[in-house]
């Protein structure tokens, strides 16, 4: 919890409890897609670079998985 009020996400009131701060869940999407580009997004392209995929390749994988979820 500590670390959530260091954050600036939560808000202590003495002898009311914890309260989200306005504009907390904004600031974890922000923290969240900065964390997923340099977890997932840098290995996947070195991965596609050794791979010789090209951004037309990749576009299309993603675009053959969103049909198939689609049709599930």
């Amino acid at each position: 919890m500590n670390m959530l009020v260091n954050k600036g996400l939560l808000q202590k009131k003495r002898g009311l409890g914890m309260f989200v701060k306005q504009g907390a869940r904004e600031q974890i999407v922000l923290e969240r897609r900065a964390a997923f580009y340099q977890d997932y997004l840098v290995p996947l392209l070195k991965e596609a670079e050794y791979l010789e995929l090209t951004q037309a390749d990749l576009i299309a994988m993603l675009q053959q998985e969103e049909r198939e979820q689609d049709d599930v």
